[in-house]
C-alpha cells in the first residue's frame, strides 16, 4: 500500500480505537498499542492517536535503533544492518536470535538464545525473514500484560517478572533536544515537534479543544498539529523502578501518570483491581501500516494483528509468567 506519513496514520488510528470503544460501549477503553520506534511516521503517528485519545500507551523494547539519517528502510525482508544500531544488554538478558552467528555478536555475549525472528539470515543474497517467531510474541505478549495491569488496574507487577519485561527495561523513547539520537541513546524522532498546521483544511484549527479532537474527525485528521499540543495525556508508560529489593517494581506516578490521572486517565492508584471490559492490545509487525475503510472501519493488515483479550485470560496468562 502506499505510504502514509505519521498525520494519515494517527488519524486513522484514532478512528479505528473510537469505533472500538464506541462498537463495546466503553469509551475509555484501555488500549496497548505496541509501538514501531524503527519507523518514526508510524511510531510519531502511533503517539499522536494515545495522546489524543488517553487511555491509551505506545510502547515496546529498544533492542536496536535505526540511524535517523539514514535512508534505508527497515521490513522484514530487510533490517538495515548498516543503519541499524544493536544494543547487546536486552540481547545478552533475554538471548540472541538461534539463527544469529556468534561472529556477528560483541566480545562477551551471552550464550542464551530465543526465536525471535522466524529466519535471520546473515548472507546478503538470502533475505531474511524478521516477522516475529514464537519466543518473541510470549516475550512482547509479556510486556503488553504488564503495561496494561501497571496503567490500567491497583495491581503491582512482582520484581521477578518485571525483570522480564523487555518494555519496562529497555522501553523506546522518543527523542529530545536535551538527548538527541546517538548509539547510546537509541531514541525515536517524534515528528510532530514543532509542527503546525497550514492549507486550506486548517482553517478551522483554531476552534479544536482537547475534547474535539477525540471526537471530532475533521478536527483529528486536519488539524494533527494543533491536537498533539492540546492533548492532556502523554501516550506513554510511565516508568518502572526496577531498583527495589527484590519484592515488588513499582511505577514512578510522576509527571506521565499525574497527566494522564488528570486528563481522566485511568491511574495504577485509582482504578479498581480487575477490569471490567476487555482490553485492546495491538501487537505491531516490521512493516505495519493500518487502513481504515469508510464507517465499518475495516482495517487491511499487513503484517498486522489487532486483538481483543478476555480479562480473565489476560490474568491467567500474567499469573503464569514466572
Amino acid at each position: 500500500m502506499a505510504h502514509i506519513d505519521w498525520k494519515q496514520y494517527g488519524a486513522r488510528s484514532i478512528r479505528l480505537f473510537s469505533a472500538l470503544r464506541e462498537e463495546t460501549g466503553t469509551p475509555r477503553l484501555p488500549i496497548i498499542d505496541e509501538a514501531n520506534p524503527e519507523h518514526s511516521h508510524i511510531q510519531t503517528g502511533k503517539l499522536y492517536a494515545a495522546r489524543v485519545l488517553c487511555d491509551a500507551t505506545t510502547s515496546s523494547g529498544a533492542m536496536s535503533g535505526m540511524n535517523p539519517n539514514s535512508t534505508c528502510i527497515p521490513s522484514p525482508s530487510n533490517s538495515c544492518p548498516g543503519d541499524n544500531v544493536v544494543d547487546p544488554e536486552p540481547w545478552n538478558h533475554f538471548g540472541w536470535d538461534s539463527g544469529v552467528p556468534d561472529s556477528l555478536k560483541p566480545v562477551g555475549f551471552s550464550p542464551k538464545t530465543s526465536k525471535w525472528w522466524v529466519k535471520f539470515s546473515a548472507d546478503p543474497t538470502v533475505p531474511p525473514n524478521l516477522h516475529d517467531d514464537y519466543e518473541a510474541m510470549v516475550w512482547k505478549g509479556r510486556s503488553m500484560a504488564m503495561a496494561l495491569i501497571r496503567a490500567h488496574t491497583a495491581l503491582s507487577v512482582p520484581w521477578d517478572m518485571s525483570e522480564w519485561d523487555l518494555w519496562a527495561r529497555w522501553p523506546a523513547k522518543p527523542c529530545t533536544a536535551a538527548a538527541p539520537w546517538s548509539p547510546t541513546n537509541l531514541c525515536y524522532e517524534d515528528q510532530s515537534t514543532g509542527c503546525t498546521d497550514a492549507g486550506a483544511a486548517a482553517t478551522g484549527c483554531a476552534a479544536a479543544t482537547a475534547a474535539s479532537c477525540k471526537a471530532n474527525q475533521a478536527h483529528y485528521e486536519n488539524c494533527p498539529c494543533t491536537c498533539a499540543a492540546l492533548a492532556t495525556c502523554t501516550g506513554l508508560p510511565a516508568p518502572v523502578d526496577l531498583t527495589s529489593d527484590g519484592t515488588t517494581a513499582t511505577t514512578k506516578l510522576a509527571v506521565a501518570t499525574a497527566t494522564d490521572s488528570a486528563a481522566g486517565t485511568t491511574s495504577p492508584s485509582s482504578s479498581s483491581s480487575a477490569l471490567s471490559t476487555s482490553p485492546i492490545l495491538v501487537q505491531s509487525s516490521p512493516d505495519n501500516e493500518t487502513e481504515i475503510n469508510g464507517s465499518s472501519c475495516a482495517t487491511r493488515r499487513r503484517g498486522r494483528r489487532v486483538i481483543v483479550v478476555a480479562a480473565a485470560a489476560l490474568a491467567t496468562a500474567a499469573a503464569g509468567m514466572c
